[in-house]
């Protein structure tokens, strides 16, 4: 069994990388509206993801404090890239990301419940990721 320290580092690791996405989402939905003929679609998409992201939080925070740990979140200035492309490269790097951090956190011994719930995050990661590659790969069709 690896050691319950380690999994509750990774775990805040985790509900940072979620809340930062949360905010990252929501802002960025916001100026693909106002920078894409049509960003209406991926808006929806973003604010969708965003709150996807917060039930993500939610529930790193819940195992947190059933482990014994607080859950915080450290408010950063998050940058905003200025091309369409190099926002959704940005996104796609940060799902692939937590997608992988996932995979440690599997490692770990843990309540069944939590396994599925971390199984099932890791599920809508890769459903992001996916999505995120889709439009960009759509954008490149109409360059």
């Amino acid at each position: 069994m690896k050691d319950a320290k380690e999994l509750l580092n990774l775990l805040s690791h985790a509900f940072e990388m979620e809340y930062n996405d949360v905010f990252l989402y929501l802002r960025e939905a916001e100026r693909v509206k106002r920078k894409l003929r049509d960003g209406e679609k991926l808006a929806k998409m973003f604010e969708e993801f965003s709150m996807t992201e917060l039930r993500h939080a939610d529930r790193l925070s819940s195992e947190i404090i059933s482990l014994g740990g607080k859950p915080v979140w450290k408010f950063a200035e998050l940058e905003t890239e200025s091309s369409i492309h190099k926002i959704l490269d940005k996104h796609i790097e940060n799902e692939m990301h937590a997608y992988n951090h996932y995979k440690k956190i599997m490692g770990y011994s843990m309540s069944k419940d939590f396994e599925l719930a971390v199984s099932g995050i890791m599920q809508n990661e890769k459903y992001h990721m996916e999505k995120l590659i889709e439009f960009y790969n759509k954008l490149e069709l109409r360059r």
